[in-house]
């Protein structure tokens, strides 16, 4: 079922589940912020109408993490933490994932993040430029505006 929210970045996600666990979203450039979510992710609602109200909660629910490496669960889990207006570099978060150094790793895994909006890795920069996106830059910087991050955010944040 798609639910159009009033507010909201211009995006499109469509969500999947499996076996009752959310296993992929899939994230498209829209003129309004809308969401193609199955019955069973029927619980996902109050945390997309709080997103789309500017307010940072935590989504209450299964994923299917399964195909995941322990490397990438790591990095996703530390992703997690980042609030919502805030961004970090790859450099930082592989520091804070405990895997100092290893921050092109980490940007292959945030760019194979089955989960994006709900785990933000449109929140993470490279040290002196927006850095990649699996669904373009463009929409990275869509997410990012929504949430007022500036396209040069200052270095503080960065490190």
């Amino acid at each position: 079922m798609i639910h159009r929210f009033e507010k909201g970045p211009p995006v499109s996600a469509q969500f999947f589940f499996e076996g009752g666990a959310l296993s992929r979203i899939i994230l498209a450039s829209s003129p309004t912020f809308c969401c193609d979510i199955p019955e069973e992710g029927s619980q996902l609602l109050p945390w997309l109408k709080a997103y789309s109200e500017k307010k940072g909660t935590c989504a209450e629910i299964p994923w299917d993490t399964c195909l995941l490496t322990p490397f990438q669960k790591k990095v996703l889990q530390a992703l997690q933490n980042v609030p919502f207006g805030e961004v970090v570099s790859y450099g930082k978060l592989a520091e804070i994932a405990g895997h100092n150094g290893a921050s092109r790793a980490v940007g292959t895994a945030c760019r194979l993040n089955p989960f994006p909006l709900l785990v933000p890795c449109h929140r993470v920069t490279a040290a002196k430029n927006l850095g990649g996106f699996a669904y373009g830059t463009a929409l990275k910087q869509h997410l990012l505006d929504f949430e007022r991050i500036y396209r040069n955010p200052t270095p503080e944040l960065l490190r």
